[in-house]
């Protein structure tokens, strides 16, 4: 069977215009793919001494620099050759074997500064860093020097951790009392505007209202609002005599010269952070210690014991004082009155409270008076009675006097407790009275 017959395909010349009109399409593609190559691309071709070394980028002039991860600079490093050196670039166009080595070595240094293995060898730039930041750090640290000598002013010592510890502990010994009674939250407002705040306000009292009176008889010489022990922190008591030569007191009571030599005092043994001299003609003792649990001031009990007693004796009186008088002044009194008596920490401490009700060393500060008794109190008082003989004061006789209170005394305190009470009743009527004519 006869293969069919392939179909033939004829080819027709194409026209001369087809022909130029494709020529033309084919320069004009070349055209603009040249055009953007040169502007899409970011690096054009440069030629130096006949060959090709590298390319530079766009709108940068080009600089020669040693970095490995540029190998091929932009420029060679030499750009103005010598005569010698333009014969030597003549002699390269020849054969290359015809080159010496030295020859070779020179060519190599007129693109090229360093060698690659010379550039990866590690710098000493890290030092000019550390040094200049070293430098920096140096002219920060002496303005910042020179501001706090020169230009800031001492911070209050309103804002100091003593202050606002002795603050926080003041309000924690007054205890003020809730109000109390019928009408109690109807005349919370004139209780707590009037009568709790009469220390503050001073004359003003609810006996100004209508329909209220005074308080009679020792409540009329005093504020009303505050029990003795209250009104002792908040308008001062001023300095406690303890024992013959031997006061207790705060700061503001070593600052009142005038009070000072009322009693006597010629030395001052200051126990807080700041402590310093005050005032001349006094002798001091200072000892830096905050009033933390965790300050440690059984170090410093041979010294202050040292300074008292020989003040002493010596006829001189010592006050003994930190910012308020309630923490570390009364560890160091409570401390000397163990060693020069036969009484234990707590019948000292017993005592003191006595003359100043509200001290109250802190909980470390008596784990320390407690150890102080059972390991370092006898000690002491055989120092004390070698050095300087048998204690010529009444001290034991004075703080068993200040443990013993006679009754009769017990009774009249008991007696001004329950008259205060009824007052205070009727005063709570009267407010009463006074709010529902409000």
């Amino acid at each position: 069977m006869p293969c069919p017959a392939s179909p033939v395909f004829s080819f027709r010349p194409p026209s001369p215009a087809v022909e130029d009109t494709g020529r033309l399409g084919m320069l004009a593609a070349r055209a603009f793919s040249l055009i953007g190559r040169r502007v899409l691309s970011t690096s054009v071709c440069a030629r130096t001494h006949g060959h090709e070394v590298t390319k530079a980028p766009h709108y940068t002039e080009p600089v020669y620099e040693d970095y490995p991860l540029i190998p091929l600079p932009d420029i060679p490093f030499i750009q103005d050759l010598s005569p010698e050196q333009k014969a030597l670039k003549e002699k390269e166009k020849g054969s290359w074997a015809a080159l010496s080595p030295d020859e070779k070595i020179a060519l190599y240094h007129m693109k090229f500064d360093k060698t690659f293995a010379e550039m990866l060898k590690p710098s000493n730039n890290w030092k000019t860093a550390i040094g200049l930041a070293g430098y920096m750090v140096g002219i920060a640290a002496f303005f910042f020097i020179w501001e706090v000598l020169y230009v800031l002013k001492p911070v209050p010592h309103t804002l100091s951790e003593d202050w606002k510890a002795m603050e926080l502990q003041k309000h924690l010994d007054m205890k003020p009392d809730p109000i109390t009674g019928l009408c109690s939250k109807k005349a919370s407002a004139v209780r707590v505007s009037g009568r709790r705040n009469c220390s503050l306000l001073g004359s003003w009292h609810s006996s100004s209202l209508p329909g209220s009176r005074r308080p009679r008889g020792k409540r009329s010489e005093r504020c009303p609002c505050l029990p003795a022990k209250e009104r002792a922190v908040v308008m001062g008591i001023g300095m406690s005599k303890v024992v013959e030569g031997l006061y207790l007191g705060s700061i503001s009571d070593a600052e009142d010269k005038e009070n000072l030599m009322k009693h006597g005092i010629t030395h001052i043994l200051s126990v807080h952070n700041n402590a310093k001299p005050l005032l001349e003609g006094m002798t001091y003792l200072c000892i830096s210690a905050s009033d933390s649990s965790n300050q440690n001031l059984i170090q410093h009990f041979k010294e202050c014991i040292r300074f008292v007693h020989e003040c002493r004796l010596h006829g001189g009186a010592c006050l003994i004082h930190c910012l308020a008088g309630v923490s570390r002044s009364t560890t160091i009194l409570v401390a000397y009155l163990m060693t020069v008596t036969s009484f234990g920490w707590r019948e000292c401490l017993a005592a003191a409270k006595a003359v100043r009700s509200y001290v109250s060393p802190n909980f470390g500060f008596q784990k320390q008076l407690q150890e102080y008794e059972a390991t370092l109190l006898q000690e002491y008082r055989t120092w004390v009675l070698m050095e300087y003989g048998k204690n010529p004061f009444p001290d034991q006789e004075e703080l068993q006097r200040l443990l013993s209170p006679k009754e009769e005394k017990m009774e009249e305190e008991e007696e001004e407790e329950e008259e205060e009470e009824e007052e205070e009743e009727e005063e709570e009527e009267e407010d009463c009275e006074v709010f529902g004519a409000f």
